[in-house]
């Protein structure tokens, strides 16, 4: 199978020596293979029309797409479905995480973030923001994963706005929740929420001020 990791970069980076716009993923039979992190550049949409990318799953812990330490303006990924491999595939306890050991989505001090018509499937984690860093302005919209251990790990928000999420934890094994949410989430606007499965919490609150 062909790492399309370096074409998808040198792709992404062309664009942003530019000034930035929109890297178009066509859906293809197969789909694209990525081992590795797709790093993410300012202002530079990667856009995709239910466009399947797997992801090498590991038994260390891995980054689908981020941003790393880049300040960005706008983080943009639409229209895709990340899958992992099956090569590994954790189900040991909670204290190590990991169904693959793979984040799809990790951001880092962004202006604003736009994930829109995603799917994930055995994902440690469909989106994360540890707090290292602040997301100005969130916006979510029609998004599910399943088979995962937690759906959405945020800190830092300044505003969110959540339409039609869908969190279906199949993995039974593993403590997982849904929404892990720590401190410094402001100013949410959710509609059409579902969530099912998993042995944790829906909306697990750590050390938050959430309003």
């Amino acid at each position: 199978i062909t790492n399309d990791l370096a074409a998808i970069q040198a792709l992404i980076g062309y664009v942003f020596s530019k000034g930035g716009g929109t890297v178009y993923f066509p859906p293809t039979m197969l789909g694209y293979f990525v081992d590795g992190t797709i790093t993410y550049k300012d202002n530079v949409k990667l856009l995709g029309m239910n466009t399947k990318i797997t992801f090498k799953a590991s038994s260390v812990a891995k980054i689908g797409i981020s941003n790393l330490t880049d300040n960005l303006n706008i983080f943009h990924v639409e229209g895709f479905f990340f899958d992992t491999t099956k090569d590994f595939v954790n189900t040991d306890t909670y204290a190590t995480y990991g169904v693959s050991n793979i984040v799809a989505l990790k951001v880092e001090n962004a202006k604003k973030v736009i994930l829109k018509n995603i799917l994930t499937n055995n994902m440690d984690f469909t989106f994360k923001l540890d707090g290292n860093g602040v997301i100005e302005d969130l916006v979510t919209e029609n998004i599910k994963a399943t088979n995962g251990i937690m759906f959405f790990h945020l800190a830092k928000v300044n505003k969110w706005i959540a339409n039609d999420l869908d969190s279906q934890l199949t993995n039974t094994s593993q403590l997982n929740h849904h929404y892990y949410l720590k401190e410094g989430i402001k100013n949410v606007s959710a509609s059409n929420i579902k969530a099912d499965g998993g042995l944790g919490f829906v909306l697990h609150f750590y050390a938050v001020a959430t309003d």
